[in-house]
């Protein structure tokens, strides 16, 4: 799973890069600090808690075990 690394209010964050809804690779936007999706625009925290649509879940710590959904 591709890892995503961003520094944001003092502290280095690493989650998972892939967006839970189509998968499409994250990068991370400075001005608005939020992890960003090209695909459909999905909108994830420094944390990886989502702020917007249309994916419907957080993106997964970069050790979370994969499920099969």
């Amino acid at each position: 799973m591709p890892v995503g690394v961003c520094t944001a209010f003092g502290a280095t964050h690493r989650g998972s890069a892939v967006c839970p809804h189509l998968g499409g690779i994250l990068t991370w936007n400075d001005a608005e600090m939020s992890w960003d999706c090209p695909l459909h625009g999905s909108r994830f925290r420094h944390d990886g808690t989502l702020l917007e649509g249309p994916a419907t879940r957080s993106l997964r710590a970069a050790d979370e075990p994969r499920d099969h959904d």
